[in-house]
This record gives C-alpha cells, sequence and structure tokens, in this order.
C-alpha cells in the first residue's frame, strides 16, 4: 500500500513539473516574440505628416525595424494609403529585377493602428492604379491631372497610324497615343522631379496587372530602361533629358 501511494505521488509532482516547464517554454516563446515585434522607434519623429500609396502589387511589409530583415508586423495591401511619421532612414536595397536593384530608404510610418518601416521606393504620392485593368492611361492622368490641350493631328511619317491622340496634362505631363496594325503604344512623359523611374515602373506593372505581376523584369543599362514583358505588351521606364518615360506597348 505504502509503495502505491508512493508511486501515485511520483507521477503526480513530474505531472505538475512537466507541465510547469511546459507553461515557462511557451511563456518564454510567446515573451520573445513579442521582442522580436517590437518597433524600434525613430531618433526623428516630424509634425509634417504626408501621406503617400503603395504601388507593390504584392503588397509591402510594414517591419519593426528599418532593414529587410526584421520581423513583419503586417503586409499593407496594394493601392492603401499609410501615413509617414518620421524622415527617411537606413538605406536600404531590394532585388527587383534580374539585373536591378531598387535602392532607397525606409521611413517610419504608420497603417491604421500599426506602425513601423517601410521600404520607401515602392510608395509613391502618385495614386495607385485600380488593379485588373479597371482603370486605364488616360482616365488615370485625368483623374489626377489637369487636361490642358488635346490634338489628334497626326505627325509627319505617321501615315501607316490609323490612331493618334496627343495629350497636355498640368504639372508638366503629356501623353501618346500610337495605334497602328499589330498593336498600339502608349507613353507618358513625366518631369524627372514629380516622380522616379522606379515609381514610373511600378505604375506600367500596375496599369498590366493582370498579365504583368508574375513576369520578371530587366534592366537595359545601355538605355538606362526598366523592361518587363508579357505574352501581349511590354512596359518600360526610361530616363531621358530630364524626364522619365513610361511607355507601354500592346500586341493585338
Amino acid at each position: 500500500m505504502e509503495k502505491r501511494i508512493f508511486l501515485t505521488l511520483f507521477l503526480a509532482i513530474s505531472l505538475a513539473s512537466c507541465t510547469k516547464v511546459k507553461d515557462n517554454e511557451a511563456q518564454n516563446n510567446k515573451l520573445a516574440l513579442s521582442k522580436e515585434r517590437q518597433v524600434t522607434e525613430p531618433a526623428i519623429v516630424t509634425d509634417e505628416k504626408q501621406t503617400l500609396n503603395v504601388l507593390s502589387l504584392s503588397g509591402l511589409n510594414l517591419r519593426s525595424s528599418p532593414n529587410e530583415k526584421s520581423s513583419v508586423i503586417i503586409t499593407v495591401p496594394y493601392g492603401s494609403e499609410v501615413t509617414i511619421l518620421g524622415k527617411e532612414q537606413s538605406h536600404g536595397e531590394v532585388k527587383e529585377c534580374d539585373n536591378y536593384t531598387f535602392k532607397g530608404n525606409w521611413v517610419y510610418a504608420q497603417f491604421k493602428d500599426k506602425k513601423g518601416y517601410l521600404f520607401r521606393t515602392y510608395l509613391s504620392q502618385w495614386p495607385a492604379p485600380k488593379s485588373g485593368n479597371e482603370e486605364y492611361i488616360t482616365q488615370y492622368l485625368e483623374g489626377c491631372l489637369k487636361k490642358i490641350k488635346e490634338s489628334s493631328l497626326k505627325p509627319k511619317g505617321m501615315e501607316n497610324v490609323f490612331d493618334y491622340l496627343f495629350t497636355e496634362y498640368s504639372e508638366g505631363v503629356s501623353y501618346e497615343q500610337v495605334s497602328a496594325e499589330g498593336g498600339a503604344n502608349h507613353k507618358v512623359w513625366f518631369p524627372k522631379q514629380k516622380i522616379t523611374i522606379e515609381e514610373a515602373f511600378l505604375l506600367g506593372t500596375a496599369f498590366e496587372a493582370q498579365g504583368a505581376k508574375k513576369n520578371p523584369c530587366s534592366f537595359v543599362s545601355s538605355e538606362n530602361r526598366l523592361v518587363r514583358n508579357t505574352e501581349n505588351s511590354e512596359i518600360s521606364a526610361s530616363e531621358e533629358n530630364n524626364q522619365i518615360i513610361l511607355q507601354i506597348g500592346i500586341a493585338d
């Protein structure tokens, strides 16, 4: 009888100790995860808050520290508005194409009730185009800018072109559409101070979202041009004469 009582007490104590160890492990894991996700506050927070838009089709990770290896707090969806709370800091790089790296700084920002760091290069003052090809370039530009002048008069040397449109907008932006047998070419000129080559490239990718988001891109160094090809289109962004040029060619 005494032997049986001793064995029962031993098992009870062992089980209690095992449960306590597991509880301690769970608590330690929870504390470690909480510490990992704790946001590193920036040295400088500005009162001049700025609203920017997410242009990355796959969303943009809000991170606990200004580097790509820090923990993800939340993925901010494409097209979302975020509020910039701190000045740019901590230079970073993200490999976007096979031979091209997006370079930029991290910014302290807020999305809804979450605060953390976002890679600035994927943010823009330009709104994100509606996804799913619901909005195209002319509708987008007319929603952002004021139309100044429009002409359908074809320049010389375009005898084979059956549809031509050139439009001037406010902010120094202009647009050209050339349609001929085999397809159409859309071209937008932005003043360099209004947009980066990366922003223009992300806008072009968004306009062709259905066919472009899974396709790799490349950089043609001789032309200073970012290019993404799809089955029926070519998207490119380049810099020339203090202008950023977005071009989308679409085959019939």
